[in-house]
Order: structure tokens, then C-alpha cells, then sequence
């Protein structure tokens, strides 16, 4: 098992034992009973997916009793009223660990450490359909308080089924400001005595609730990845009722980053601010022109560092800087440290940017044993090209370097597609080859010569942005420094209009917690560095 999995399971044995001690009545729910009810492998043990549910009245002694000991158990509890955007009927609780972040930080420290999720259980009427409208009412608070204004500057033909949900979106962030629901609210309307019964109710990790009746919250003791806990007698029955999409489409294994929890996803971080600060050297070194990008450039802003779940770091550079960067960079990095990865250098190349990677490591997907290229954790960067004159020529250009961008892709990627279509079409590309691909995509992307304000971005976005402050020369040409993790590095002076663009007018907003999660799904192997923190 890994440290953060031995870690919840510690914070499951302080649990249960509080638990037996105050006859506390307890299930083990989530991903947690599907693990234990299938005897799925450790491989599949989510550290972070623990969920555990008690009545209110239970759930509310136990956070008290963790509340009065917390010096003694050494742990921390974060829920809506003492963590800042946590929206959220449940409470997690951790260990009270050395701090990864520096001073200042501290309210991002949660999502680095490895916990378990506790959430309380509500009456919900005595039939079934009070039962449902008490979990109608439950998931319509959570559609409004999740809810972020939807991206701007969509894509003109995107599918109907996008326009719909981006229609959706904005309905409900007008109906939230009027609504305006609040975690406490929901609380007390769901106490209220108006509400008991034998059913019951609690919030799901999700925009979903679970049911159950209060004859069915019988319990037993059972041994769960060599920790005693409490599960629901009659859990075959409840988790069909009430996770049968997750049972029958398969559980997937946890990703290598979940499962070695918050620690390690620092220690990348911190690597690539390592090499982040080698860019900017040489940049400043030979006046070359960067933005850092993306996430990067939103964590600097809304958290003066890393998003707490990002796992990667973008920079952008006009071509022409792009160009230069290859031209000096080789003879600027320490090879023993860096590698600098571009498809004119690797065989196996599958990407039309460039990658700045740290020796030593390893941060690749799976499967890809077979290739010839550089593995290890990177940071991405990515060139812009000068823009079309006009609209429509900016369109056509931009879906010609799409078709070649995923041909080159394909090379590599076409197996790890899950959609057999998909994949089928991905291999006919393969075909192409990923140096003849780049050819392609490189001859289209260059055609226009000419030196305007709006320029060309192809890489990681689904839509195509057309003269906007995102891909304005005068964003680069007119840079801003702005402090991430301590360190001074470029921007757009627009960040704002440039993370309306990227996230939504929302963007100062955290997402909803399901999504505070990294997303990469890779094999790591870090060596020693930043081993101590």
C-alpha cells in the first residue's frame, strides 16, 4: 500500500474506534463499500474516496468529539464554516501534517492531504415520494451552488448538445443570485422535525443523493484492507439501487497520483517551478517573450502559486521567440538536469510544441514502453503563430492544423482511446506518420507571414480564439511580472480578460470539489528530489 493509503486507513481506525467508544452508529459508503462489497484490489483503494455516513445526530457528536481532541488525535477538520469555498454538507478529516505550502497559503494545505469524508445522513419523510423530493431538493441546491458561468467565445458550430448545457449554465448562475442558498440553510431545512421518517437520505460525492430506509442502516463489523470498520448489512441491495451506473460500467484503477496522495503531487510541482525558473532565465537571458499560461497563470492570480490540484505548467511564446529558444536553449540547460524535447530531437515525438523535462524522472501515461522518448516530468511550452487576416481563413486554418495536430498525436496515443470508432479512426491517421504529420501541421500553421496583433493559438483548447486578448501580440509585447510560488515571472497585462477567456467570468471561483482532483493519469518515479519537504 502507499503512504496515503496506510494514511486514511489510520484516519478510518481513529474513527471507528471514537465510534465503538460513543456507540455511534456508522457505514462505511461511496467507492469505499463498492471496494469492500467486490473485494476489489488495493489498486482500486482510493485514499482520498473514503467516505463514511452517520445520522445527523451522530455525525454532529463526532465532529464535536474530533473537535475537542484535535490537539490529542493530532488531525483537522475542514467543513463550510471554517474553510473558505467549501460548499459542502460533509466534513473531512485529516491529519494535522508539516505544511507543503509556504506562509500565506495555508487555506490550500486541505487538498494536499490525504483524508476521509464525513458526511451526515438526514431524514427524509416517511414514503418514498417525500423521500425523492427531499433528494430533488438536495441535488437542485448543489446544481445552483456548483454552478460557474459557462466559457465565452464557444466554437460557432459546436454541437447542439454543448449550446444546451452552456444554456444551462448560465440559467442557473441567473437563478443562483436570486436563490441564494447557503450550506447552513440547506442544513436547517433538512433537520427540521417536519422532515422525519423511516427514509433516509445523504449527499453523494457528486450532484447525486443516496437513499436508504432506516431498517436497512444495520450494521457489522468487517475488516477493510486490514482495518476494522462498519458497513450496511444489506449493502448488495443499496449499491445496486444506488450505484449501479458505477458498478456496470466498471470501476477504473485509482491513478498512480491518487493513490501516492498530496505529497508527491508537491514534489512534481516544486519540479516543475524548478524548471520553470530555468526558462525564464534564459528568456530574460536572451530577450525572448513568454507568458506563462493556463492553470499557471490562474493558480498565480487565485492562489499565488500551483493550483493546489494542477499537475502540470504551461508557458506561451510567439514563434518567432519560439524558434530562438530552440536555436540557445541546448546550449544554456545543464544536460545532466534538463532535456529539452521538440520533434525535430525525438523519433517518437508526438507533440506539436515543446517540452522542457527534468532528468531522472518519470510522468508519462501507460503503455508507451515501446517508444523512444524522453518520459519524465515537463513543462509545456507552446508557440503561437501569426493569425489570418480574417475570420473564415482563420477557421479553415485552424481545423487543417487540428486534423495534422491529431495526426501527430495519433502515433502514440491512438491505443490508449477507449472508443473503439475512436481509436479506429486514430490509427488510419498513424498511418500518416508523426514527422510527416508535424510537416503538415507545420507548413499550415506558418502560412501566414505576416507579423499582425492576433495570432494563432493551436494546442489544448477546444475552441479556436479569434483576436481576443489570449492571443493579442500586445499581450507579450507588454508583459506584466506577477509572483508565483515567490518567484517573478511574465504574463499578459490583460489577466483577467485572458482567464475570462481561458476559465469563465467565474474563474476566481474553486470548482466544485468533485473536481478538485489532479487529472493526469501517469507513472511517476521522481528519484529524491524534494524527498525532505
Amino acid at each position: 500500500m502507499t503512504d496515503a493509503q496506510l494514511e486514511a486507513l489510520e484516519l478510518l481506525k481513529l474513527v471507528n474506534g471514537i465510534c465503538e467508544d460513543h456507540k455511534l452508529k456508522y457505514t462505511l459508503s461511496g467507492m469505499a463499500l463498492i471496494n469492500y462489497e467486490y473485494r476489489l484490489g488495493e489498486e482500486y483503494f482510493n485514499p482520498n474516496g473514503l467516505m463514511i455516513c452517520l445520522l445527523y445526530e451522530d455525525y454532529r457528536r463526532l465532529l464535536q468529539i474530533l473537535v475537542d481532541h484535535k490537539e490529542e488525535y493530532h488531525i483537522a477538520l475542514a467543513t463550510y464554516a471554517n474553510t473558505e469555498q467549501f460548499d459542502t454538507l460533509s466534513a473531512w478529516l485529516t491529519h494535522q501534517d508539516k505544511n507543503l505550502l509556504p506562509a500565506g497559503r495555508e487555506k490550500d494545505e486541505i487538498y494536499y492531504k490525504t483524508k476521509i469524508v464525513l458526511t451526515p445522513v438526514f431524514s427524509a419523510g416517511r414514503s418514498m415520494s417525500e423521500c425523492q423530493r427531499t433528494c430533488r431538493s438536495i441535488e437542485r441546491a448543489f446544481r445552483y451552488l456548483d454552478c460557474r458561468s459557462p466559457l465565452p467565445h464557444k466554437r460557432l458550430f459546436s454541437p447542439i448538445r454543448e449550446k444546451i448545457g452552456r444554456t444551462k449554465q448560465r440559467y442557473y448562475c441567473r437563478r443562483s443570485k436570486k436563490r441564494r442558498y447557503t450550506i447552513a440553510g440547506m442544513i436547517k431545512e433538512l433537520t427540521e422535525s417536519g422532515r422525519a421518517g423511516n427514509y433516509l437520505v445523504y449527499k453523494n460525492i457528486g450532484n447525486t443523493c443516496a437513499w436508504m430506509t432506516d431498517r436497512e442502516f444495520d450494521t457489522e463489523r468487517v475488516d477493510f484492507y486490514g482495518t476494522a470498520a462498519s458497513v450496511i448489512k444489506n449493502r448488495k441491495e443499496f449499491i445496486e439501487r444506488n450505484y449501479k451506473n458505477q458498478v456496470e460500467n466498471g470501476t477504473d484503477k485509482v491513478s498512480e497520483l491518487l493513490l501516492r496522495g498530496g505529497r508527491d503531487l508537491r514534489r512534481i510541482q516544486l519540479i516543475q517551478l524548478d524548471m520553470m525558473k530555468e526558462i525564464d532565465r534564459i528568456c530574460r537571458k536572451h530577450h525572448l517573450k513568454y507568458n506563462i499560461a493556463f492553470g499557471t497563470l490562474l493558480g498565480a492570480v487565485r492562489h499565488g502559486g500551483f493550483v493546489p490540484w494542477d499537475d502540470d505548467a504551461d508557458i506561451n511564446m510567439p514563434y518567432e521567440d519560439y524558434r530562438k529558444l530552440i536555436e540557445v536553449i541546448d546550449e544554456e540547460l545543464d544536460s545532466e538536469k534538463y532535456y529539452f524535447r521538440y520533434q525535430d530531437k525525438e523519433a517518437d515525438c508526438n507533440i506539436t510544441y515543446a517540452h522542457l523535462k527534468r532528468n531522472g524522472t518519470v510522468y508519462t501515461k501507460r503503455g508507451r514502453d515501446g517508444f523512444k522518448y524522453h518520459p519524465g516530468v515537463y513543462v509545456d511550452i507552446v508557440p503561437l503563430f501569426n493569425g489570418a487576416p480574417c475570420f473564415l481563413l482563420h477557421a479553415i486554418q485552424t481545423r487543417i492544423c487540428w486534423f495534422f495536430r491529431t495526426a501527430c498525436w495519433a502515433y502514440m496515443g491512438a491505443e490508449s482511446e477507449k472508443d473503439k470508432v475512436k481509436r479506429g479512426y486514430y490509427r488510419l491517421l498513424a498511418r500518416m506518420g508523426n514527422k510527416e504529420a508535424y510537416r503538415r501541421f507545420l507548413k499550415a500553421a506558418t502560412f501566414f507571414k505576416h507579423k499582425r496583433n492576433k495570432m494563432l493559438f493551436l494546442n489544448g483548447l477546444d475552441r479556436s480564439p479569434y483576436h481576443i486578448g489570449f492571443v493579442k501580440r500586445e499581450c507579450f509585447d507588454d508583459p506584466v511580472e506577477i509572483v508565483f510560488e515567490g518567484y517573478k515571472f511574465l504574463a499578459p497585462r490583460d489577466t483577467k480578460g485572458v482567464l475570462d477567456y481561458c476559465y469563465g467570468k467565474d474563474h476566481m471561483k474553486y470548482p466544485p470539489l468533485l473536481k478538485r482532483v489532479p487529472k493526469n493519469d501517469a507513472l511517476i518515479e521522481l528519484g529524491d528530489l524534494y524527498s525532505d519537504i
